[in-house]
């Protein structure tokens, strides 16, 4: 103790007395301050976590609405057919009927087409476009499938173009149609010869007493 005593009779008494106040100042300041930043950081990390929840639900949200609405489409048509109102056996009787249905479903601006394909390979294809609508027709006579450019009231007013040798049959959403035996996506494919594109549709497949 003998020499710590000699130390400390060297220090002046002021310095004594200030540095064990000075010492208490600083560790209380230091301590609220680390309290405070770690309220901070449980505050922030809570505000954090919220914004992400509800980002993750208008995600989940807006996925929902882009992707539940086409199968509806396919589940309505094939409603269509069961209550014998429209038939699969001859495709083109449908122009009219899904006109104004991708002008009710078109709202949106989420659906672009809406078309029936058979076993026979008869299709039509019904596409929305803001300037000019068309509609997409193959013909079993020769294979090739023919696009009009429709009017306001969703009739034929003149041919855009001819696709020959085209068959439904080979296209991927048909094949994931026939593969899956019910509703589902096709895989994302490219369409268009001119302006192509990537797409992927929603399929449902439709049976008949004999499969």
């Amino acid at each position: 103790m003998q020499p710590v005593a000699k130390v400390l009779s060297r220090v002046p008494l002021r310095t004594i007395l200030i540095v064990p106040f000075v010492v208490q100042v600083v560790g209380t300041v230091g301590i609220v301050g680390y309290l405070s930043f770690r309220n901070g950081q449980k505050a922030v990390n809570e505000v954090a976590t919220q914004l992400r929840r509800e980002i993750t639900s208008r995600v989940a949200q807006n996925l929902h609405n882009y992707l539940v609405p086409p199968h509806q489409i396919n589940q309505i048509n094939q409603d269509i057919v069961r209550r014998g109102w429209l038939s699969f056996n001859n495709v083109e009787t449908w122009q009219s009927y899904l006109w104004q249905q991708i002008q009710l479903f078109n709202a949106s601006d989420r659906i672009n087409s809406i078309g029936i394909a058979n076993v026979r390979g008869e299709y039509i294809l019904m596409r929305y476009q803001k300037n000019s609508s068309a509609v997409s027709i193959r013909n079993l006579a020769d294979g090739a499938m023919y696009q009009y450019r429709l009017n306001e009231r969703g009739e034929p007013i003149e041919p855009i173009s001819v696709v020959k040798n085209f068959d439904p049959k080979t296209r991927v959403w048909y094949a994931a149609a026939v593969e899956k035996k019910q509703a589902t996506w096709s895989p994302i494919y490219q369409a268009g010869i001119q302006a192509p594109s990537l797409l992927i549709s929603a399929v449902r497949p439709s049976y008949d007493r004999n499969g």
